[in-house]
């Protein structure tokens, strides 16, 4: 392969010829071999193929958050851990890794962020979108995004890549929260993930009136925008049914309030009766001893008379 002096001693040749469409070829030459940086060293001096940059990730990877204190104050957990796992496709483009990822991220965030229930990780089962993850290397530079198909709330992790482990910091997408992580390498086989589901089509159908079988209806793949609607859409949906829970929430503790108010007057106006038949009866109480009291002088009176007569 020629260099930049093979292309500069061809021009030199070519202006001492008469034919001008000579020199204008030599002249394109050595600007297409300035722009493209071609050199007269070996082929194997060239970097990889694009897509083959973030291969080192294949695999699964042990991954511990470590929250920092003054992102979210109000949050006692400073530490979570889980895993994530990455196979051979690729995300939006040919150079990163899609995978999944284990990581509970409810101590910080809430559950709102709850994984699937009863769901084994990293298997075709495994499809809802708070579990994906997306992950690509630029030299020794690493990034990866769990949940990538939302712009808030998940969480970026930045740091340097040392092979068999990476570390560096994290934050979450235009909310608060950040901190740092550690990851270690546990196999370096890549993982099957299970990809994002693409939405059915349901054809239309005939009853009581034979037909013959339609062709399959053949799905497009899922685009961006369409992935970024579906992400939104199913954030909304969580987002109402948190709203309703706490709605439900609040509707109950009301109930048990005014249930209490209720008990607490009954209790009073028990109270104010028990008191007024108290001094009811200490009222006739007093009564029949005054009435005693007077019968007994008038008897002490009749006696006296008596007596005096005798």
């Amino acid at each position: 392969m020629r260099g930049p002096r093979e292309w500069a001693r061809e021009v030199r040749q070519a202006t001492r010829r008469s034919s001008r469409g000579a020199r204008r070829r030599a002249v394109f030459r050595v600007i297409v071999a300035a722009a493209f940086g071609i050199s007269s060293g070996p082929l194997s001096g060239q970097q990889s193929a694009p897509r083959d940059r973030s291969r080192p990730l294949e695999g699964r990877w042990s991954v511990e958050l470590t929250l920092d204190a003054t992102s979210l104050p109000d949050t006692p957990t400073r530490t979570t851990k889980g895993e994530v796992a990455f196979g051979t496709t690729a995300w939006w483009g040919n150079s990163d890794r899609f995978g999944r990822h284990s990581v509970d991220l409810r101590p910080f965030f809430g559950r709102i962020f709850s994984p699937p229930q009863n769901v084994p990780a990293f298997t075709a089962a495994d499809t809802s979108f708070l579990s994906e993850a997306s992950g690509g290397l630029t030299g020794d530079s690493l990034g990866v995004d769990f949940i990538p198909r939302i712009d808030h709330g998940g969480v970026s992790l930045r740091g340097r890549f040392f092979g068999d482990s990476a570390r560096g910091t994290w934050h979450r997408r235009g909310r608060d929260g950040a901190g740092r992580f550690v990851m270690r390498r546990i196999t370096s086989e890549a993982v099957a993930v299970a990809l994002i589901p693409v939405p059915t089509r349901a054809s239309a159908t005939v009853v009581a009136v034979a037909a013959p079988a339609a062709p399959p209806v053949v799905d497009k793949p899922i685009s961006k925008q369409d992935s970024l609607r579906l992400a939104r859409a199913a954030k909304a949906a969580e987002v109402a049914e948190a709203a309703k829970v706490a709605l439900a929430a609040r509707t109950a503790k009301a109930a048990e309030l005014a249930e209490a108010t209720k008990a607490e007057k009954a209790a009073r106006t028990a109270a104010i009766a028990r008191a007024a038949d108290s001094v009811k009866a200490a009222t006739a109480a007093r009564a029949a001893a005054v009435a005693n009291a007077a019968d007994s002088a008038k008897a002490v009176r009749a006696a006296r008379v008596a007596a005096l007569a005798q």
